[in-house]
């Protein structure tokens, strides 16, 4: 017989993945213990389960068990000892037994259906071509509920491998639906559609996008809502797929985009010919080799006829029902955030307030025209997670997400018991105010007079969506705006400094809220913000903890960025020039140079020659701004003395 091979285990470990160990296991056989565990990933997987139906994929009709040898321990280290050579980390899986886990008041199944009839799934089979033609004309769409574009090159150059050698990819799961306005749903691609949606995705999205955006080279909006496009570059020779690089791009025997085999108006045969027309060129071509590259390339184009697996909600299941089934779904695999969630619900029960907020963190990052009022900043371009942040601190006086989506699903945090419908409307306040184009310029101001001017100056994104939270709170409770810029400013700056919220950063909001959640006046915000500051700013800070963090090669360390915001703040002038800094760090004025540069105040080579290490020249104590100029610049080559 047949010993498993690593595609075997590897499509046995994806129906693992699919189904759950329970269910794996009474399918076939194998019972639920095992002496030894597969490391794959991040997970783990009984082996005893994977080995056995590894090796029944090799040798099919068998139906063969552990139970048929009657060994335990000592069998089961030989099939460790198999998949080792297969090239897979197995361990010897932990005894000890687990710790009772607390409740987490964070649980997608508090919000369940009231709809209790059986939901009908239509299940069958669509090629990849079928499919891609679906999304471009927009018959096949996302529901708003759905994530960005997250994957990364090598996930989907991964997925095409993948289908290439014929391995399962798991399976699609949409949501048929009967849309009668055509801008209904998200289409995947920035292209206009021209048909009425027929099905929903609910599962595989990620896939699908990885394939709209690779195999017809067509652009995708990433979770920066900007337009890219996944190339994968493909080696007939050896069948290798890779993301494109300029070492792949100058090699003859790389394919630099597959899309070439799938868009319509290529012809793959007279490709064929140019490809190995050019390969001929640099080296001599075999007759094994040409029927190999004849080989690669017949299995390339033939994705397009695959087919995948695809299960079909029918119209009878309502949104409630949907939202849950998506939620589920996504609680696997690549896990949905927490604020995934939070904006899950808000797709069901507030649309309108979901697609506003994606708008808002949009439009921040383009540049408007002159008479549009726009969030655009020179600061930063807001994720919809960052944008929750104020919006739930502002709205629910907390800091931590978990606690916003229960009580938005109508649980009280402080007797677990129901809540009323009363906090999405909280919610839709409290966003109507974060996105209010005057108080989000109003808190740009105050981090700018805390002499952070650009976006490579911000130490943290945290600070900066905690901080618009705070400035809220205090606006909403009635302080004076020049007494709020000047304590939210100097918040800003001191919570930069310390990196305050570099670590457990929900629960150090957590506990600096608990000290606003009574506050009514004006006075005692302020009091309860400087508490907040006092916490941190120690003399054992200047003392030992900032001389300590300046022990660094990192130029992203906070205390050096605040340095560069105070320059900024006194109005001192750049090195070597007689204008100040807050002048020549304004990110609105752009040249083909940057007009500062950082720059080793003494230079490498020199320091190098006096015996310094290059840790110890890279240290940020080395590193000032000079103002971009050949003069400058020659200056810095110079020795000291000289």
């Amino acid at each position: 017989m047949a010993n498993p091979t690593k595609e075997s285990v590897l499509e046995s470990i994806q129906e693992y993945d699919e189904i759950g160990l329970d269910a794996f296991a009474e399918k076939y056989g194998t019972g639920k213990k095992s002496y030894y565990e597969i490391l794959y990933k991040g997970k783990t997987y009984q082996a005893r389960a994977i080995y056995t139906r590894a090796y029944n994929l090799v040798n099919p009709g068998k139906n063969w068990t552990f139970r048929d040898t009657g060994s335990k321990r000592a069998f089961q280290q030989h099939h460790r000892d198999w998949l080792h050579d297969l090239g897979f980390t197995v361990q010897e899986k932990s005894t000890k037994s687990k710790v009772k886990q607390t409740k987490s008041y964070f649980d997608p199944t508090l919000k369940l259906a009231t709809n209790t009839k059986a939901i009908t799934y239509i299940p069958s089979q669509r090629s990849i071509g079928s499919l891609m033609e679906s999304l471009e004309n927009g018959e096949l769409r996302l529901p708003d509920l759905q994530r960005p574009f997250l994957w990364k090159a090598v996930q989907i150059s991964t997925l095409i491998e993948s289908l290439y050698k014929g391995y399962p990819v798991g399976y699609l799961m949409f949501w048929n639906v009967n849309i009668s306005d055509i801008k209904d749903g998200k289409g995947i691609g920035t292209e206009s559609k021209t048909t009425l949606a027929r099905n929903l995705v609910l599962d595989g999205q990620q896939r699908l996008t990885s394939l709209f955006t690779s195999l017809l080279g067509k652009p995708v909006k990433n979770s920066q809502y900007k337009e890219v496009v996944h190339p994968v570059s493909f080696r007939p020779s050896d069948e290798h797929f890779t993301t494109p690089t300029g070492a792949t791009l100058r090699s003859p025997e790389y394919i630099d985009d597959i899309s070439v085999f799938f868009r319509k108006d290529k012809d793959i045969y007279q490709f064929k010919d140019f490809y190995i027309q050019k390969l001929s060129q640099n080296r001599e071509l075999g007759n094994d080799e040409r029927k190999q590259i004849d080989k690669a390339f017949t299995r390339l184009s033939n994705i397009w006829s695959q087919q995948l697996q695809v299960l079909e909600l029918t119209q009878e299941v309502d949104t409630t029902v949907a939202e849950q089934i998506f939620v589920r779904i996504n609680s696997a695999g690549t896990k949905l955030s927490q604020s995934d969630f939070i904006l899950t619900l808000l797709s069901v029960n507030w649309d309108e307030g979901r697609k506003e907020l994606e708008s808002f963190c949009e439009k921040a990052s383009v540049i408007p025209s002159e008479k549009e009022s726009s969030p655009y900043n020179t600061l930063i371009n807001p994720k919809v997670s960052q944008m929750l942040r104020p919006i739930i601190m502002l709205g629910f006086r907390r800091a931590k997400f978990e606690a916003a989506y229960n009580l938005l699903v109508g649980r009280d945090l402080e007797t677990d018991s129901s809540a009323d419908i009363e906090n999405l409307k909280k919610f839709k306040e409290a966003q109507s105010t974060t996105l209010n184009l005057n108080n989000w310029h109003e808190y740009i101001n105050c981090v700018y007079e805390a002499g952070y001017r650009s976006s490579d100056m911000l130490a943290s994104e945290n600070v900066f969506a905690f901080g618009y939270g705070f400035f809220l709170i205090g606006k909403e409770l009635g302080v004076q705006k020049r007494e709020l810029r000047k304590v939210i400013s100097r918040y800003y700056f001191l919570s930069s400094l310390t990196a305050r919220y570099s670590g457990s950063a929900e629960s150090t909001v957590e506990t600096d809220l608990l000290s606003l959640r009574n506050i009514k006046t004006p006075e005692d915000f302020i009091s309860a913000i400087e508490e907040i500051i006092s916490t941190e700013v120690t003399e054992d800070l200047w003392k030992i903890r900032i001389p300590n963090s300046l022990k660094t090669t990192s130029k992203i360390n906070p205390a050096l960025k605040a340095f560069f915001a105070s320059q900024i703040l006194l109005d001192n002038d750049v090195l070597f020039s007689n204008i100040p800094m807050s002048i020549l760090s304004d990110p609105t004025s752009k040249g083909s140079r940057k007009k500062l540069e950082l720059h080793h105040l003494f230079p490498k080579n020199i320091l190098s020659e006096e015996g310094f290490t290059l840790p110890e020249t890279n240290q940020v104590a080395n590193y000032a701004y000079i103002e971009w100029s050949d003069n400058n610049l020659n200056l810095l080559k110079k020795h000291p003395k000289k």
